[in-house]
């Protein structure tokens, strides 16, 4: 028997396939932000509640990879991340997120992008607020 091809009608032969739509692989920054809360909302007078901003700070910084969080920082300016440690270390003197703006705070603490910058972190405000902390929770024994 010869050796005969059939191909069905529908699919393109060799070099008559649609050309492949161009991949977009610029970075996606705003993609990043999306969910940050709005710089204002770290400010000392500002509308928003401050409740509100953590759990949507702590909901946006947890939902993404560190290496993004990192990126992230980089796309902030210094005066907005000395705002978002400034905040956080007055939400960890709250009771009811004490635990969860120290995990917040540590994590972002690590990470070289979200503290550089001149007067970015107040180093001795940190260790005021860590020390206070740990004497709260550290165990009393009689």
């Amino acid at each position: 028997s010869g050796g005969t091809v059939f191909l069905p009608q529908d699919r393109p032969v060799n070099g008559d396939a649609p050309p492949l739509a161009p991949v977009d692989e610029s970075p996606k920054e705003c993609d990043l932000l999306s969910g940050f809360p709005p710089p204002d909302a770290f400010t000392e007078r500002t509308k928003h509640d401050a409740g509100d901003t953590f759990k949507d700070l702590r909901k946006w910084a947890r939902g993404l990879a560190v290496w993004d969080l990192s990126t992230a920082a980089g796309q902030l300016e210094p005066a907005v991340r000395r705002d978002v440690f400034t905040f956080l270390l007055k939400i960890c003197e709250r009771k009811l997120y004490s635990a969860q703006g120290r995990e917040l705070l540590g994590m972002l603490l690590m990470l070289d992008e979200w503290v550089d910058g001149e007067g970015v972190v107040d180093g001795a405000a940190v260790d005021r607020v860590l020390d206070k902390l740990d004497k709260q929770s550290a165990p009393v024994f009689p």
